[in-house]
């Protein structure tokens, strides 16, 4: 016999009281068992916001090294491109053949006075003029035709001027002005 069939027995509580008492139990009951749901339920929030905290910082990483390895790799590139221009620059004296090409950056024109058999050979796409970095400074060197595209693979910016198209011989704008004789 449960507590509620006592009481109604000896008179104690009545029906209505029983019922009510009854609610009360039920109510209280649903309360714990929302406040257990609800527990679980800030729990697993919890546990999501650190995942999703732990993954933001591995994506950071994951970040900061790629942009590290970046760096590494142009500054790796820029070395080798430096490497190949000054091992392979073509040591001449100065000409009487003025030379313009464009500088790094910047819309002014650099001038090189160069020997006529140099122009030439540039006007016609064999050599090319491309910039490396000295102590700092750029410095405007004349290289093979195969080395200035071995750089325009590493750093094409710094290939400044490499013929691709030959001048067409028959046009004679695009002859090379001769010095003119002593007198």
């Amino acid at each position: 016999m449960s507590l509620r069939d006592q009481l109604l027995k000896a008179g104690i509580a009545t029906r209505k009281q029983v019922q009510t008492a009854e609610r009360e139990l039920k109510e209280e009951r649903r309360q714990q068992q929302a406040q257990r749901l609800s527990r679980r339920e800030e729990e697993q929030r919890q546990a999501e916001a650190a995942r999703l905290q732990q993954l933001a910082v591995v994506e950071e990483r994951r970040r900061q090294r790629a942009e590290r390895q970046a760096a590494e790799e142009a500054g790796a590139r820029r070395l080798r491109a430096n490497q190949i221009v000054t091992h392979h620059a073509l040591r001449f004296a100065s000409g009487v053949q003025p030379f313009w090409h464009p500088t790094p950056g910047s819309p002014v024109l650099h001038r090189l006075d160069l020997p006529r058999k140099v122009a030439v050979e540039l006007r016609a796409g064999r050599l090319a003029v491309v910039w490396g970095d000295v102590a700092g400074e750029p410095a405007f060197h004349v290289v093979m035709r195969a080395v200035a595209e071995r750089v325009l693979d590493l750093l094409p910016a710094r290939v400044l001027f490499l013929n691709r198209e030959p001048p067409d011989p028959a046009d004679p704008a695009e002859q090379l002005l001769e010095p003119r004789a002593e007198r």
